[in-house]
């Protein structure tokens, strides 16, 4: 399972980076963002927040057995595959969903 979460964290890095190269690259020039970042990218945010979090993270998945860790992964991927109660009816066919 730790085999796992650490094939799970390299397939998120390999999803981010292109994610926040398009940010970057689809947020340069606009004028309402403040300097700290380079497009939609904030690094004045994101730096501190990783390397603050980062330990923590690292004791969460070594921290419990695997029994466990694989019964909050589990529980994890049900909540993130989880629908928005109601949303499937406020939905058409050809038409994508609107808030």
């Amino acid at each position: 399972m730790h085999r796992a979460v650490s094939a799970a964290a390299l397939s998120g890095l390999a999803i981010s980076v292109p994610g926040t190269l398009g940010f970057m690259l689809t947020g340069a020039g606009d004028p309402l963002l403040r300097a700290a970042g380079l497009g939609y990218v904030n690094f004045a945010l994101i730096s501190p927040a990783t390397i603050l979090l980062a330990p923590l993270g690292a004791r969460i998945a070594h921290g419990p057995s695997q029994r466990r860790l694989t019964v909050l992964f589990g529980l994890f991927l049900h909540v993130a595959a989880a629908d928005t109660p109601g949303a499937s009816s406020r939905r058409t066919k050809n038409k994508p969903f609107q808030a």
